[in-house]
């Protein structure tokens, strides 16, 4: 299913990069740059919108492809359905700014969470400061995708090991339209982009609700159980991380880190710890 999740790259995307911050980050030609990561933060809270995405991602010698029906109601509403073979859809994830809801059709399972509170204006800076710090960020060129004029945004790593991303932002909303993701290697490792797009003025409330049906199974996930540390990282991933409801005797949560930055491969590794051993 985390295979499945390539839109969400974008929404994390556009949290961490679209803040202004101080001179001492931007400079000179970085200015413009600025100016269209700011548009990229907006207009997830401006627009609304649905369209098609489509998704490949590479692991090994295998890929995985997806293609994902997207209806986005500004500011915070989303839908995305995750569509078979046949047009129809295996899992759906509804974020209603109240909860999530993730609907998995072909195991009659539904997880309800609360839903992702946005970071707020202090962490995306402190994010973006360490970004300009870890990453070269420089317009590449312009493309065109779905009719929508896009400059193209690389972010190169500083470091060895990390990945290099490619951002394509409309010019016109600001909005991401096409993710490209790079292995150290130099080997694309994912690709998303919206093979349909179309603003709308408003969509149908019932695209954002969801009554179980008879015989699917209901898992709620409470956060007011979790760690805050846990908590901050779901504000950073913008994703809910599925924490154990149950542990051995006598383990307490120790520690959480990030394996992997971006979506859909986020990876988190959580530690407990009973005083001597760790799991």
């Amino acid at each position: 299913m985390r295979k499945m999740r390539q839109l969400l790259s974008a929404t994390v995307l556009l949290l961490l990069f679209g803040l202004i911050i101080g001179a001492q980050v931007f400079a000179g030609d970085d200015y413009r740059t600025k100016e269209l990561l700011m548009a990229a933060l907006l207009a997830p809270a401006q627009y609304s919108y649905q369209g098609t995405i489509a998704s490949v991602v590479w692991s090994g010698q295998h890929s995985c492809s997806s293609v994902i029906r997207n209806y986005h109601q500004a500011p915070s509403y989303n839908r995305w359905e995750f569509i078979d073979t046949c047009g129809e859809p295996q899992s759906v994830i509804i974020d209603n700014a109240q909860e999530r809801w993730e609907i998995l059709t072909t195991e009659a399972k539904v997880r309800v969470a609360p839903s992702i509170e946005r970071c707020d204006l202090a962490e995306a800076h402190a994010e973006l400061i360490r970004l300009y710090q870890n990453y070269t960020v420089s317009q590449v060129g312009t493309g065109q995708i779905v009719g929508c004029q896009a400059i193209i945004i690389d972010l190169s790593p500083k470091f060895k090991g990390n990945p290099r991303q490619v951002l394509w932002i409309d010019t016109d909303t600001g909005l991401v339209i096409r993710w490209e993701k790079y292995k150290p290697d130099g080997n694309l490792s994912q690709l998303g982009y919206f093979s349909s797009f179309e603003l709308v003025d408003k969509l149908d409330p019932a695209l954002f609700q969801y009554t179980p049906k008879s015989g699917e199974v209901v898992e709620r996930q409470d956060s007011t159980f979790l760690p805050q540390e846990v908590v901050d990282l779901q504000k950073q991933l913008g994703e809910v991380i599925r924490y154990p409801g149950n542990l051995p005797p006598g383990y307490q949560f120790s520690r959480a880190r990030v394996l992997s930055r971006y979506q859909p491969n986020d990876t988190v590794h959580l530690q407990f710890t009973d005083g001597l051993n760790s799991i």
